[in-house]
């Protein structure tokens, strides 16, 4: 007895006849044909980000179903990341990360949703410097960017220049125009008031 195989490509009715061929004899039977529902596969989420950021990313799409993911970095690593239906994850380098979910629904049946992920480097830190009185008991202590760029200073100061009241430690960063990432932070140092006790 021969087994033979014909590929379906939709469900129906299909009539499957049988004829021997000694003896002339025919067989002929309905057989109905159903699918399996593949699950769906999709991810949603930001898909750009700051290095520094957490990447949200969501691929829940039902509880029965069973979710691996592979992230590769853009050394070619792969990441370590749970099979869940939404994943977190913190990048350590720049540049653009491969992710591909696969989803699988209780039945056995299976599909893949693939994205990519494109983090941004964080800009180099603003070059600045003291601007004329460096002494906090004469006040204020001037500041400014060398490079005459606009920056955000810890004391709310938003500019090239900035004045100080009081000792200690200052930073600035500013936004990248391009991508929105926040720049390293640039730091100076006020020395406290001489004291003459």
């Amino acid at each position: 007895m021969n087994n033979y195989q014909y590929p379906t490509t939709a469900t129906g009715d299909y009539k499957v006849s049988v004829t021997n061929s000694l003896y002339g004899c025919k067989l002929e039977r309905m057989l109905n044909v159903g699918f399996l529902n593949a699950p769906t596969a999709r991810i949603t989420g930001n898909t750009t980000y700051c290095l520094g950021e957490e990447v949200k990313l969501n691929g829940n799409t039902g509880i029965a179903n069973q979710y691996s993911w592979t992230i590769i970095d853009p050394n070619n690593n792969l990441l370590n990341v749970p099979n869940s239906a939404n994943i977190t994850f913190t990048p350590t380098v720049a540049g653009v990360y491969n992710v591909t979910l696969f989803v699988t629904s209780p039945d056995g049946c299976s599909k893949s949703a693939t994205c990519t992920v494109t983090v941004h480097p964080q800009p180099a830190a603003p070059p600045i410097s003291f601007y004329g009185n460096q002494c906090v008991h004469t006040p204020p202590v001037e500041v400014y960017s060398t490079t005459n760029q606009e920056l955000f200073w810890n004391n709310g100061f938003h500019g090239i220049y900035a004045n100080y009241y009081v000792p200690g430690y200052l930073t600035a960063h500013y936004f990248d125009q391009t991508t929105g990432c926040p720049s390293a932070k640039s730091t100076l140092f006020i020395p406290p008031a001489p004291n003459y006790d």
